[in-house]
């Protein structure tokens, strides 16, 4: 298996239709009998040139087996711990199947490592906004609110779509990308009820091709990622969720800001349907840049509520009720 970092993110977004961009090879591992694997990138490796800036490095994960190339998106820290080094070593990534990109690459059953193999990226179709959903407030407690605040450099990861012919209808979901946002968006206040906060983003398809050291082309497969956020912002009714085993007192009159535990994946949050024939995901924890307020009035007390954990640590979603 290979581990190729993506451009940053102002790069790629600089990048014409039609221009090469590399796809930068920064470690490689073996899959043992069990399919497990993890990457160990060498001491060194200038992970700025890939950050732009942002604490993340947007990478892909390719490998083949039995003639049939895998290939998986996702993201790693840009300023690793030795923490980091271990989480990965108890729990090697990917957690998740890798999806396969499909027959058509008909010499792909050549390559057993891309460790020195070129690969490439242009951007091949840049669509109109989608929305994709970055956030949940609900509120039931009379005279008390809930508030999401995207803030510029708030980021998300956003599924990425596979496909080896591009075509409508070929794609499917193979791992997330992560987007750092530049524009603040403050959601008006949950008073009552629930509801769902959603941004808009620009998608791009990207044609990514790989070829051998003598120049000769080895595969072809297509990805469609959000590219950058346009500004704009909707937001629409949900329905509260039920449980509530993961309360918390809130007295009167009380503000209490969650941000710094982990959101739910939205699994159908990024609406791509219409452009590729598959909605991606969307994820958005809280942290300092987007944060979930919450208030309780004068008049009464509430209790805070997660939906897969106390709001403290991994909640999930989050609601406010009497």
């Amino acid at each position: 298996m290979t581990l190729f970092a993506w451009p940053a993110e102002e790069v790629l977004a600089a990048a014409a239709p039609g221009e090469a961009v590399k796809l930068t090879p920064i470690a490689t591992t073996e899959v043992n009998g069990d399919g497990e694997f993890s990457f160990t990138v060498p001491e060194g490796t200038d992970f700025d040139r890939f950050a732009g800036g942002t604490e993340h490095i947007n990478v892909s994960m390719a490998g083949v087996a039995d003639g049939e190339e895998y290939w998986y998106s996702t993201s790693i820290s840009a300023q690793p711990t030795e923490a980091d080094s271990e989480a990965d070593a108890e729990n090697p990534l990917p957690e998740v199947e890798i999806a396969p990109t499909g027959d058509d690459n008909s010499t792909a059953s050549i390559v057993d490592t891309y460790s020195d193999k070129a690969c490439y990226t242009s951007t091949a179709a840049t669509y109109s906004a989608k929305t994709a959903q970055v956030g949940y407030t609900a509120n039931s407690l009379t005279g008390g609110s809930a508030q999401l605040k995207f803030s510029s450099g708030a980021t998300a990861k956003f599924g990425v779509g596979i496909s080896s012919s591009g075509a409508y209808g070929s794609f499917s979901a193979s791992g997330t990308t992560t987007l750092t946002s530049n524009l603040t968006v403050a959601f008006g206040a949950t008073t009552s009820g629930a509801r769902t906060h959603h941004v808009y983003l620009v998608p791009k398809k990207y044609k990514v091709y790989c070829e051998s050291n003598a120049g000769i082309p080895i595969s072809t497969k297509y990805e469609l990622r959000p590219a950058s956020y346009t500004g704009g912002s909707a937001s629409s009714s949900s329905t509260t969720f039920s449980t509530n085993a993961y309360c918390t007192p809130s007295e009167k009159n009380t503000t209490t800001t969650i941000d710094d535990s982990t959101a739910s994946t939205m699994s159908l949050g990024f609406k791509t349907s219409t452009i590729i024939g598959v909605d991606l995901s969307s994820q958005s924890g809280f942290n300092k840049n987007t944060s979930l307020v919450l208030k309780t009035p004068a008049t009464a007390a509430g209790k805070i509520c997660g939906e897969k954990g106390y709001p403290g640590g991994t909640p999930g979603r989050v609601k406010l009720k009497p």
